[in-house]
């Protein structure tokens, strides 16, 4: 995403956690505590921009609000910071993967897939089948009832992550 882009989707992330009409004067303000300097000046542009976009609106003198299209707008731009926060965290965890394939001892990265007690069966069946197919990335799997990440009545089943 260009610098450029990624200072209308702040705007417009700004305005959607302040609900009330926003001036360009406190919406400087706010973009310079997220790393953004710009003059009062430039945000009237980036504002008026967005407004002719359908993304704001002005009400009268107080300042500008987030219209529904602009509200759907932030939520599909929040969709590539997800995604790349996602792949860093894979790539850390890959680098830190210590597993020895000869010795079978070391550190993996996994997943923990939790599922009700009652469907452990059914979960374990489809694990089951993933492996027999060979359509996963992983040979076998756990079952786990004793971490503090699995709320009472449900259970986990942990296998390793294929980026490890």
């Amino acid at each position: 995403m260009i610098r450029t882009e990624r200072k209308y989707i702040e705007i417009l992330r700004i305005l959607k956690e302040h609900r009330e009409p926003m001036g360009a004067k406190r919406l400087s303000e706010l973009m310079a505590e997220r790393g953004f300097v710009l003059s009062d000046r430039a945000v009237q542009y980036y504002l008026r921009y967005l407004d002719e976009m359908g993304f704001t609106e002005k009400v009268g003198n107080m300042g500008r609000i987030l219209t529904p299209y602009g509200k759907e707008e932030t939520e599909s731009a929040l969709v590539g910071d997800r995604i790349g926060f996602i792949i860093s965290k894979l790539e850390r965890l890959a680098f830190r993967s210590t597993f020895d394939p000869e010795t079978g001892t070391g550190d993996v990265a996994y997943n923990l897939s939790i599922v009700p007690e009652e469907r452990l069966p059914d979960a374990m069946k489809a694990f089951n089948e993933v492996i027999a197919a060979k359509c996963g990335f992983f040979s076998s799997y756990r079952v786990i009832d004793r971490d503090p990440r699995i709320p009472p009545g449900s259970a986990g089943i942990m296998s390793i992550c294929s980026i490890t």
